[in-house]
């Protein structure tokens, strides 16, 4: 393509990518029900983030080949862009310790609540210093202090996956150990039950696979705000090599897994 380098070209191609999965996000949050909306909705707003970071920096693309003055915010976008994914996951493994018949509704609510409040803080801090770092210079902000934010909101970010990965380790025990989750509303059949559960371990299995992306994810953002802010490690003007493997790659697949356990665990 003529006047696109190579990470525009990976733009464009994740662009069309996330354009063609939106409707099959959205497909999956309509069949799972109200059990699992939040986590499927975040799923789909994470696709439509990575379109608008990707429409941006095509943008900014173009506008720099004509000489133009580029924004920063398609670097802010990628610096946030993965708090929905997080949350995302974290809904999902709560979705299927529902199953374990141990996860009662004020648990789930909270549990909800407070991964939002990770999430959100640590992405806040994060997008706090990201756009000042990103803004010229002034009496305003300090590299120093704005480094230091989004390090400590990278850490607020490691810690939740650390617990995504502990919750759906205890769910996919009790899952394993425990007898069919039964109750009024699911036993029409005795099968219903049973293929639930099922569902329910097919659909934490994949949430643990995303889990390793997800975090592959958030240690590179750690890994960058401790280089200093290296240029080549940078989200925005790092390597294509980075922006591909670190980036692109390691959230399409673990967005991916989540849709195969998201499909392979609707009822039919």
């Amino acid at each position: 393509m003529g006047g696109f380098d190579a990470t525009t070209d990976l733009a464009i191609a994740e662009l069309v990518i996330y354009i063609l999965l939106l409707p099959v996000f959205i497909f999956v949050l309509a069949r799972h029900g109200k059990h699992g909306i939040i986590g499927w909705l975040f799923l789909a707003l994470f696709a439509v983030l990575r379109i608008i970071a990707d429409g941006f920096q095509i943008d900014d693309r173009i506008k720099q080949n004509k000489g133009e003055q580029v924004s920063s915010t398609g670097a802010i976008i990628n610096s946030v862009g993965v708090s929905p994914l997080l949350i995302a996951l974290a809904s999902i493994v709560c979705e299927a310790a529902t199953y374990t018949g141990k996860f009662k509704r004020m648990l789930n609510i909270t549990i909800h609540v407070f991964f939002h409040f990770l999430v959100g803080t640590g992405i806040a801090i994060v997008a706090v210093g990201s756009s000042n770092l990103y803004a010229p210079a002034s009496s305003s902000n300090s590299y120093s202090s704005d480094q230091g934010l989004v390090k400590g909101g990278y850490i607020i970010l490691l810690l939740t996956v650390i617990i995504i990965i502990i919750l759906a380790v205890w769910t996919r025990r009790n899952l394993n150990a425990s007898q069919l989750y039964e109750t009024q509303a699911h036993a029409e059949t005795r099968n219903v039950p049973r293929k639930r559960h099922v569902n329910a371990k097919s659909l934490v299995n994949w949430a643990l696979v995303a889990t390793i992306f997800v975090a592959i994810r958030v240690i590179y953002g750690i890994v960058y705000a401790f280089s200093n802010e290296k240029a080549s490690l940078s989200p925005a003007t790092g390597s294509f090599e980075i922006k591909f493997w670190l980036i692109f790659l390691v959230q399409l697949i673990a967005a991916c897994c989540l849709l195969i356990g998201g499909v392979v665990s609707m009822e039919r």
